[in-house]
């Protein structure tokens, strides 16, 4: 017969079985620096555990350090030991990583009372990867790699910091099949930068296009995290760090964490996102004269066609036109009143997109243009300079100070020229010198970072493409040698009051959203979000 101790004990190991939270909270020990306290969940956790149980696939963008690792590791640990023949795989970073994780679970199991691993299932095989038990259930932690959890038929994968494994897209490819009978996927992690893989799917899930349900965590997920305490931060750290590890929104978070080049706040207040006029191709007709057509698949999208008596200029950075490679692109902006009045992308080879762009250019009133002549864009320099012998062709500047022209047609990119063209095209944009209206274009632009090598070199970069921006700005470092005649405005007749207010409405004008490559701080009470 049963004693009293061991039916109190029975009944406390079925309870712990039925309620996670009563698990975590009353018998689960966490490592503290000098402490091995129990593990007391904050709302934020409870929030995620809740939406882990019930069986969920979630994505969860979250700050850095609010004990997302820690809990994961807790609810594999808690359906290995209370229900049997469950596979769980935990994905890291690398392999080092895993054995921390999954230390993480060994650690609490070691400080469970005796007589609960005694009701529990034994230890059938542990080592630093992998904690086995005789119900059928395992843990297994492995690094993210090509292969990882292929031919595996899993009841829970976790994904820790998955905007940071070596190809987070390729982990999905093998993550979801392992997954698809009755399995269950958690995704994990801090931002990543602007425009990656694990950006656009946080970003389906949040729109209820994909089969996650997204949750953010910002910084102060944890309660003594307080506006001193953030503060204090932004002390030690780079502002894209900061938004990186402690962001206040989602969009903070991917956009900032990409230490982007561009001020993501005057991108937004100068650039205004509006349908084009058309989309298709510029194809050439019979008679020879361009025309615009409709098609499914367009590779041009016009917002103002051409107009007689308007200089225009035309910007074009090349790719190899490989099918998983980088876009060719061509940017086509009015000179008269710095508009982007076309924009043009597509994978085509260079000689193709030579024909392309003689054919745009010479649609835009023979406007000036600029093919990037690095690399792949030699073959097009050289085909429109000899073959199409296109007669209005930029010629290379050596100094951009003194605005020398060289013999050399086409744009040249190298580690100089790159950083006039990001400071040109960012002065341009600023100062409202350069009207956009490409949602494409002003992706690009919050997504390309800024990033300092050792050495000190600075590197420019997009996730996935720049190459709207590139073409944008030889577009735009082409315009300095259009010469476009001022139209000068009537003097007012006399000193009159109209004409003092408009001097103060241009001085305003001027001022109205200035340079701030600076962080600017959040809201001090950011709170974590569950889309539905």
């Amino acid at each position: 017969m049963a004693s009293r101790e061991e039916v109190e004990q029975e009944v406390e190991f079925r309870r712990c079985k039925a309620n996670v939270f009563y698990f975590l909270e009353t018998y689960w020990h966490i490592s503290t620096p000098g402490a091995s306290p129990l593990f007391e969940l904050r709302e934020p956790q409870r929030i995620a555990l809740e939406t882990w149980e019930s069986g969920e696939n979630t994505i969860s963008l979250k700050a850095r350090q609010i004990g997302w690792s820690t809990l994961s590791a807790a609810y594999a640990f808690w359906i290995a030991f209370f229900h049997p023949d469950q596979t769980i795989v935990m994905l890291s970073r690398t392999e080092n990583f895993a054995k921390k994780l999954l230390q993480m679970s060994k650690y609490g199991y070691a400080r469970i009372p005796d007589w609960m691993k005694e009701r529990g299932p034994a230890v059938e095989k542990q080592n630093l990867l992998e904690l086995n038990f005789q119900n059928g259930s395992s843990i297994e932690s492995m690094a993210s790699r090509e292969n990882a959890a292929r031919g595996i038929t899993a009841s829970l994968i976790i994904a820790d910091e998955w905007a940071f494994f070596n190809d987070p897209a390729e982990a999905w490819t093998a993550i979801y099949p392992a997954t698809e009978v009755g399995g269950q996927i958690i995704g994990i992690s801090t931002a990543n930068g602007f425009g990656n893989w694990f950006h656009k799917f946080y970003n389906s899930a949040k729109a209820g296009t994909n089969n996650f349900k997204a949750m953010f965590f910002p910084w102060n997920s944890i309660p003594s995290r307080d506006e001193a305490w953030y503060l204090q931060r932004t002390k030690d750290m780079e502002p894209w760090q900061l938004s990186q590890e402690y962001p206040a929104t989602d969009e903070e978070a991917f956009i900032a964490s990409g230490n982007p080049a561009f001020d993501t706040d005057m991108l937004k207040s100068r650039i205004e996102i509006l349908p084009p006029a058309f989309e298709g191709i510029l194809a050439e007709g019979d008679d020879g004269v361009a025309t615009l057509v409709r098609v499914p698949e367009p590779n041009l999208k016009v917002w103002e066609k051409p107009q007689g008596g308007m200089l225009y200029v035309v910007g074009a950075d090349v790719a190899t036109g490989a099918e998983d490679g980088d876009y060719s692109t061509a940017t086509v902006i009015k000179a008269n009143t710095g508009q982007v009045v076309a924009v043009f992308r597509e994978r085509i080879v260079p000689e193709d997109f030579s024909d392309y762009l003689a054919r745009l250019a010479l649609w835009y009133n023979t406007a000036l243009l600029a093919p990037e002549r690095n690399t792949h864009g030699l073959v097009v320099v050289r085909r429109l300079t000899y073959d199409l012998k296109y007669p209005n062709l930029y010629m290379h500047v050596r100094d951009n100070i003194r605005q020398s022209v060289t013999r050399n047609v086409g744009w040249h990119t190298n580690q100089a020229s790159k950083m006039v063209l990001v400071d040109e095209l960012g002065a341009g944009l600023r100062r409202g010198k350069l009207i956009l209206h490409c949602e494409d274009t002003f992706t690009e632009l919050l997504a390309f970072s800024r990033k300092t090598r050792s050495g000190g070199n600075t590197v420019y970069e997009g996730k996935p493409h720049d190459d709207l921006v590139i073409s944008l700005g030889i577009a735009n470092m082409a315009l300095q040698q259009v010469h476009v005649p001022e139209i000068k405005e009537e003097e007012p007749d006399g000193l009159t009051m109209a004409f003092f207010e408009s001097l103060v409405d241009r001085a305003k004008g001027a001022t109205k959203t200035p340079y701030t490559a600076g962080y600017r701080k959040p809201p001090t009470t950011p709170d974590f979000v569950i889309y539905a």
